[in-house]
């Protein structure tokens, strides 16, 4: 059964953006999506590539996973994942990209 996912506001992301420079941020929307805007220092990774390369990571690093807003659900099939997975420190960025824009947070436009 997965546990709750630790919810984050967009100040409290940006906080730990600016905190910990360890923070692994992962965009799970498609690659144009993210290319198109994105969180600076966000990774975008596809699920497929997520399942080749997290046996490399550390599974006590922070990571926030987020979608484009709240109604997205992508995010927390990732979630659940890295949870079966034994990672320990998950949290979700609930209000995405358009709530992270409307905030005037650090972005990257291509």
């Amino acid at each position: 059964m997965m546990k709750d996912i630790k919810k984050l506001t967009a100040k409290e992301l940006n906080d730990k953006i600016k905190q910990n420079s360890d923070l692994i941020v992962i965009n799970v929307l498609t690659r144009n999506t993210y290319e198109d805007c994105r969180i600076k220092n966000s990774m975008n990774i596809s699920f497929e590539e997520l399942q080749k390369h997290v046996e490399k990571w550390n599974k006590n690093k922070e990571i926030v996973l987020y979608c484009s807003d709240f109604d997205c659900n992508l995010d927390k099939n990732v979630f659940e994942f890295l949870d079966k997975k034994g990672f320990k420190n998950l949290f979700g960025y609930e209000g995405g990209m358009t709530e992270w824009r409307k905030n005037d947070y650090p972005v990257i436009k291509e």
